[in-house]
């Protein structure tokens, strides 16, 4: 029988004030689909001027199509909780040949409580094979838009990625357990092109999980497969910026959709 730790269930954080908190778990059961949102656009939401780069995002990579129906466990936790930082990361295929700029992370996702993430820790990652390699970039993106969970995050700059290939990204929510819960990325039921995997580093969770190829995501739950994301950035036509976007037309924009 299963330790509860591993059971997908809701965090349960009933006497919050006396200090009884059960231990974070590693996955949970989706009572909705989150983020199922086809080929993503969106423009800054905020009213408040923006960069250029900032003004039109649109989607570079999608995968969403195929939810599993559960989250995995990805977040960046207080310091009493650190033993249980555990992130999400799965591959994708940059397609053109002088490469993407990524500016926003789409990341589907649900509460085990009430929530709201301070933000998307992220990362990029050249390949390894079969794993995340050497990191390109990461920080902690600002979130944009924030829908029970579902997350439209903003890179605080470009991340450049030089050519086409495989690459990596990974994805947690910071967010103080103790007041707030946890954050489940949404997974996906089927693999393009390698299985995601996911790390605990402090190994909270006794999986043994402490590095990036130690195990796939299917350790949290054998359904999951692969990580729901999509990757935005700003449209480049010919090298400058397109305005497009404000325009109305969107002949131009294409989109990698799996």
């Amino acid at each position: 029988m299963k330790s509860p730790r591993f059971a997908c269930r809701l965090v349960a954080l009933l006497g919050i004030g006396a200090g009884a908190l059960a231990t974070p778990a590693l996955a949970q059961n989706f009572h909705k689909l989150a983020g199922r949102i086809p080929n993503v656009t969106t423009a800054d939401p905020r009213d408040e001027p923006v960069v250029t780069w900032k003004r039109a995002q649109v989607v570079l990579y999608s995968q969403i199509s195929n939810p599993s129906g559960g989250g995995a466990a990805a977040q960046d936790f207080e310091a009493a909780y650190d033993a249980y930082d555990c992130y999400v990361g799965d591959d994708f295929q940059v397609t053109w040949p002088d490469g993407w700029l990524i500016g926003q992370i789409h990341s589907p996702g649900s509460y085990g409580f009430a929530g709201p993430a301070l933000g998307i820790v992220y990362g990029f990652y050249s390949d390894a094979g079969g794993f995340p390699g050497p990191s390109l970039c990461s920080g902690t993106a600002e979130i944009v838009s924030d829908v029970s969970g579902d997350i439209l995050s903003e890179l605080p700059s470009l991340c450049i990625l030089w050519g086409s290939g495989t690459y990596w990204v990974s994805v947690a929510a910071r967010m103080d357990y103790g007041t707030s819960g946890q954050w489940f990325v949404s997974t996906e039921a089927a693999t393009i092109g390698n299985i995601a995997h996911w790390y605990n580093p402090g190994n909270g969770f006794l999986t043994g999980c402490t590095s990036w190829s130690s195990c796939p995501l299917t350790v949290v739950n054998a359904a999951y497969q692969d990580m729901s994301f999509e990757l935005l950035g700003p449209l480049l036509v010919n090298g400058i910026f397109a305005d497009g976007f404000e325009s109305g037309d969107t002949s131009a924009w294409s989109a990698t959709v799996l």
